[in-house]
């Protein structure tokens, strides 16, 4: 039985874009089989990025919140999370009529003033007896 979809659910569209850059599921290695879908999970990551719930407190119909942390973990640290933001900015732009690499930045800064004070803190007025 299929879930109902929630409305943070990657489109048919979104998913082909996303799923393009994803590397192979196992890579050949053997393992054990996935008992959850990787589209199930990047659903569950924006589920949880949109409505800023726990990962403890994902709907029940989602992966296992520690499925869905566990993979979030992985991609971040082999840089799976890094080429798909890489290859939606680059479809966002292409869609704006735009190069896929930006030409320019724009950088700003915001000066601070901090006081110059150095050494221990000290108390500016004495206390009343």
């Amino acid at each position: 039985m299929e879930r109902e979809r929630y409305t943070t659910d990657l489109t048919d569209e979104q998913w082909a874009q996303v799923h393009s850059v994803l590397p192979g599921a196992r890579n050949g290695r053997g393992g054990r089989p996935r008992r959850w879908p990787v589209r199930a999970v990047w659903d569950a990551l924006f589920y949880q990025a949109r409505n800023g719930c726990s990962r403890r407190n994902l709907p029940h119909d989602l992966p296992p919140w520690n499925v869905v942390w566990g993979s979030f973990r992985r991609w971040r640290a082999n840089g799976t999370l890094a080429q798909v933001h890489e290859a939606l900015r680059a479809s966002v732009r292409r869609h704006a009529g735009k190069a896929p690499q930006p030409t320019a930045a724009i950088l700003g800064s915001q000066a601070v003033r901090t006081a110059g004070k150095r050494g221990a803190v000290r108390a500016t007025t004495r206390a009343k007896a």
